[in-house]
């Protein structure tokens, strides 16, 4: 879980300006979303990461589970 709150961190860093850029106008809404590449082998952890980022309201996706052939 610690690579989870790293990267957490890291993007509220950069939400946080682009906060203040929505605030200037440049922006019509932003939305924190992190991409990991496939979901963990056990519920327990797929369960307590989506907890962890909900509370941030950040939006987990799993890059094996997204049909990228559109």
């Amino acid at each position: 879980m610690r690579n989870l709150r790293r990267h957490l961190r890291q993007l509220q860093a950069y939400l946080d300006t682009a906060i203040e850029d929505m605030e200037a106008d440049q922006w019509e809404s932003i939305v924190g979303a992190l991409l990991y590449p496939h979901r963990p082998a056990k519920a327990e952890t797929l369960a307590i990461i989506e907890a962890v980022a909900g509370e941030q309201a950040v939006q987990i996706t799993w890059y094996d589970d997204v049909d990228w052939q559109l």
